[in-house]
């Protein structure tokens, strides 16, 4: 089994349907999911370019906490450098 959608906690609404991409940095979007290992697990931060669907920031961690996911942010930011939205 993977996602499970019966659940009490809040869903989000998507606040993206129909909206045309047209380049890379546009929209990045990021997942948490956790590797089975054999002692326990390790938690995998990805942020994804939705325009290119490329992984342009990761993260390993054996905690699942903020500084896995600013990490993954951290690189991504760094590898693109995105320009400033205002």
């Amino acid at each position: 089994m993977t996602t499970n959608s019966e659940h009490s906690f809040r869903v989000y609404q998507n606040l993206l349907p129909g909206k045309n991409l047209t380049h890379a940095n546009q929209v990045w979007t990021a997942d948490i999911t956790y590797i089975r290992i054999e002692n326990g697990f390790i938690y995998l931060a990805v942020i994804l370019d939705l325009f290119s669907r490329k992984v342009i920031g990761w993260q390993i961690s054996k905690s699942i906490d903020g500084e896995l996911v600013l990490d993954a942010l951290k690189m991504a930011i760094l590898r693109r450098k995105p320009e400033p939205q205002g």
